[in-house]
């Protein structure tokens, strides 16, 4: 049914709070109530299923990797991708500098598979390293990415502070450390 363990976490984290979904909705239907911060919260909880997540992340981090490296066209790298979408070349820069940010993180729906879409393209910045297309030093060694990642790559924001400690515990898992995560709660109210 899932494909990773993250999206079990997640789809059952989201599907427990769904009864205080619907009440929230209810609420604001049917007696004209208006969701508050909490009834916010509660709202915005909706699972996204893996293959949109794969189809989106195709499409934006895998894009910008094939606009800076047009040469490098292993389909396997990025399987869903539209080239008829894609934007002309652009300059090519080291995977450590890119900052990719999931403004409603949730449970890592998003960054958890941007994680090992980057750890895919690490290992083939390696490769264009070798072969002189990159400059080396622009070359991760494998050992060190899995904390790159998580600490130069992955930002994301999210009002519920419960999801938000589970992704952080995902991402840290993934990283095999410690790593300094980059996800923040905002303070409630936001706007208007």
């Amino acid at each position: 049914m899932f494909g990773a363990p993250h999206a079990v976490i997640g789809w059952v984290y989201e599907t427990a709070h769904e009864p205080r979904r619907r009440e929230v909705f209810a609420a604001a239907r049917g007696h004209g109530h208006k969701i508050d911060g909490a009834g916010v919260i509660a709202a915005s909880r909706l699972y996204t299923p893996g293959s949109i997540v794969r189809f989106l992340l195709s499409n934006s981090l895998g894009a910008m990797w094939r606009e800076m490296h047009p040469n490098d066209a292993d389909p396997a790298v990025v399987p869903l991708l539209v080239t008829d979408a894609m934007r002309t070349e652009r300059p090519a820069m080291p995977l450590r500098d890119l900052r990719l940010l999931d403004p409603c993180c949730g449970c890592g729906a998003f960054l958890l598979p941007a994680f090992d879409m980057l750890a895919e393209l690490y290992a083939r910045e390696r490769v264009l390293a070798r072969s002189g297309r990159v400059p080396r030093e622009w070359a991760v060694p494998a050992a060190e990415v899995p904390r790159t990642i998580v600490e130069r790559n992955l930002f994301g924001a999210d009002l519920d502070a419960d999801a938000v400690a589970i992704t952080a515990s995902l991402l840290r898992e993934r990283a095999g450390c410690d790593a300094a995560v980059n996800l923040a709660v905002p303070g409630l109210p936001l706007g208007s």
